[in-house]
């Protein structure tokens, strides 16, 4: 349902004119339904005395993401941690999660069960069973309690998979401007000034040029 609408307009009116002071059941359920939506949602509802009158667009999808916005945020607010905000934050962003939801129509898209598990563990905050009963990274550093074990694993430079992760991503992105039709560079020197200290200076990851003007990505 994409739009707010009864069949009969010119009887709507008189049904709800009164649902702001109004004592019957149906009055009072539309009052509090309405009371118990974030301000960002109410904001969006036409007054009582207009529902029925006229369609409103996509009303439905924008109450929806008013209300999940807010819970998202009032959850964020309620953590403690400033992990657990960053990682709330980070998978509340649009599109955040749809590689786990990726039809597996060709190669390319396939997990390992191993490498989904992970994945949707991590989505989803949950503990890690492989790491249970270790205390110790190989860089050193002890593990904490919980999800932020995995995290740390993450992250750690012991072993070179965080390299691996980083040159796959950089090269996936090389190809996708190189078939866009971008004129790109891998690990691109003199870009940036030399800073003090320096005798190579810092490298690029990507650098690509459109052939046809404007501006380009690069990072």
């Amino acid at each position: 349902m994409r739009h707010c609408q009864v069949a009969d307009p010119e009887s709507s009116g008189h049904l709800t004119t009164g649902v702001e002071t109004g004592g019957l059941h149906f009055q009072s359920t539309l009052r509090a339904a309405r009371d118990a939506l974030p301000a960002s949602a109410r904001q969006l509802l036409p007054p009582f005395h207009q529902l029925g009158l006229g369609a409103v667009p996509d009303i439905q999808e924008q109450l929806t993401r008013a209300i999940e916005t807010g819970a998202a945020e009032s959850l964020r607010e309620s953590l403690e941690d400033s992990m657990g905000r960053a990682r709330l934050l980070s998978e509340s962003g649009v599109g955040a999660g749809a590689f786990l939801g990726a039809v597996p129509c060709m190669q390319s898209l396939r997990f390992t069960h191993e490498c989904f598990t992970t994945a949707l563990r991590i989505r989803l905050g949950l503990p890690h069973p492989a790491l249970a009963g270790i205390r110790r990274c190989d860089c050193g550093e002890e593990l904490p309690e919980g999800i932020a074990a995995g995290q740390h694993l993450l992250r750690c430079s012991r072993g070179g998979e965080r390299t691996l992760t980083h040159d796959g991503i950089r090269d996936a992105l090389y190809f996708i401007l190189r078939d866009s039709g971008y004129s790109v560079r891998r690990e691109a020197r003199g870009i940036f000034p030399l800073r003090e200290g320096e005798t190579e200076g810092r490298v690029m990851d990507l650098v690509a040029a459109d052939p046809q003007g404007g501006a380009a990505p690069s990072g």
